[in-house]
């Protein structure tokens, strides 16, 4: 019983230190869970093509600001990249 106490009162100092995902992060998820579908589902495999269906399928979120948004996107069309490269 201590030690379970013990495991409540420690987690509680410590869950609160963990980061949530933000919506961008839901958003560069999305697409690129889409476009991993995607890629799946293509005889030859086209990243733009990927893309673009994924995009489609995943709202962008609120409070993204232009550079932001440029960011994000890069990040995404190098991840589906990669995924393409793989498959």
């Amino acid at each position: 019983m201590k030690k379970a106490i013990a495991a409540l009162v420690l987690s509680s100092f410590v869950l609160p230190g963990i980061a949530y995902a933000d919506a961008e992060d839901e958003y560069v998820a999305c697409v690129i869970g889409h476009a991993a579908v995607a890629l799946k589902n293509m005889q030859k495999k086209d990243s733009n093509e990927a893309q673009a269906i994924a995009y489609k399928k995943c709202k962008t979120p609120r409070g993204i600001e232009g550079d932001e948004v440029e960011g994000v996107s890069d990040f995404i069309n190098l991840q589906v990249m990669k995924l393409a490269d793989e498959q």
